[in-house]
């Protein structure tokens, strides 16, 4: 969607006022899109990375319980 938008600045920037428009906000609607995946990616890391520790406190729990 950025890269459409980078076309329709580049070549219509000075022919018509309404495409160079279009194309800054579909470069805009690419943008945030684009840091909104990262960010999502970035906190899906986080997320799993959170269950696995979780996980092996709980495993370290139960063997630190279970010696006789």
């Amino acid at each position: 969607l950025s890269g459409v938008g980078i076309v329709l600045i580049y070549f219509f920037h000075d022919k018509s006022f309404w495409l160079n428009i279009l194309g800054i906000v579909l470069f805009a609607i690419g943008f945030i899109g684009m840091m909104l995946f990262g960010y999502s990616g970035w906190r899906g890391q986080q997320n799993v990375r959170a269950v696995v520790d979780d996980f092996e406190k709980k495993i370290e729990y139960l063997q630190k319980n279970n010696k006789l």
